[in-house]
């Protein structure tokens, strides 16, 4: 039996942009919040969270030990979230002092996440780039699965893939792979991972897979793929629209990633329309 995408229309558990720059200061944060939070409140991204992440700095002891020292917390991160009926979270809107980013959790189609992000953030990156603090780089992240659901199938593998080693085609059961390179388009300059983890349940013993196979699978392959994105030479991004135009190259560029690592039949299934991936 063939793999199969993990969720019913597509692969992608989530999706994650973000837009880096140096810490903002108190007030400066503040008016980034609230330019988020009117743009997501006007597509009902209305569900209001404070994310208050502690900071400690490891010192060495005289006598070889470690003492954790509490820094200075800064602001709150914000997220303004879509929430389902049943609870959970579609996507939300998040501002903290050193990024802005856009978070999906039930992805429907790049075109209609990309509207959303410019529509939450793109005035934010804007008072950010251009009144305080210029934006570095963006990222942007994929978490895609696969099952299969008899113990032997087709390859996952495209046979033409260049991001994964020969030595993984065909070979059953477990294995991991990770690749990362740099790559340069035009004036950015862009870091790649790709990670993919075959797992199958024939290689664990006593369920310690069962926190991650879902029962009735053989087979579960996890992928992760990031596009970093900065400027190149510069430091910083010139304008506002390269950073927004940045997390559309990271998009074709990942999507392109993900159609030179698996199979025809399964870009198919989840209709993936990429360019061919370009070294």
């Amino acid at each position: 039996m063939p793999w199969t995408p993990a969720n019913p229309d597509h692969a992608i558990d989530r999706a994650h942009i973000k837009f880096e720059f140096e810490p903002l200061p108190a007030k400066a944060h503040h008016r980034a919040s609230e330019i988020v939070r009117a743009a997501a409140e006007s597509i009902g991204m209305s569900d209001i969270v404070s994310i208050q992440t502690p900071q400690v700095h490891i010192l060495a002891t005289p006598d070889g030990g470690t003492q954790l020292v509490p820094e200075q917390t800064s602001g709150a991160a914000k997220s303004f979230r879509k929430v389902s009926e049943d609870g959970n979270v579609e996507y939300a809107a998040i501002c903290a002092p050193d990024h802005l980013a856009f978070d999906v959790r039930s992805y429907d189609s790049w075109a209609q996440i990309f509207p959303r992000i410019k529509t939450c953030l793109q005035d934010a990156v804007r008072f950010v780039h251009e009144d305080v603090s210029s934006v570095q780089s963006v990222r942007f992240e994929y978490w895609d699965r696969f099952v299969r659901r008899e113990p032997d199938g087709s390859d996952f593998l495209s046979k033409n893939s260049v991001l994964i080693p020969p030595l993984f085609a065909g070979l059953n059961g477990s294995w991991h792979s990770h690749v990362g390179f740099f790559k340069n388009s035009g004036n950015k300059r862009m870091l790649l991972n790709a990670n993919v983890d075959i797992m199958s349940v024939s290689d664990f013993v006593n369920d310690d897979a069962a926190p991650l196979i879902p029962p009735g699978v053989e087979s579960l392959c996890r992928i992760y793929t990031l596009c970093l994105v900065t400027a190149h030479p510069s430091q910083y991004f010139a304008e506002v629209d390269d950073c927004i135009a940045a997390a559309d190259l990271a998009h074709n560029e990942l999507k392109a990633m993900l159609g030179n690592i698996i199979n025809g039949q399964l870009a198919s299934e989840i209709k993936l329309s990429a360019e061919s991936f370009v070294r």
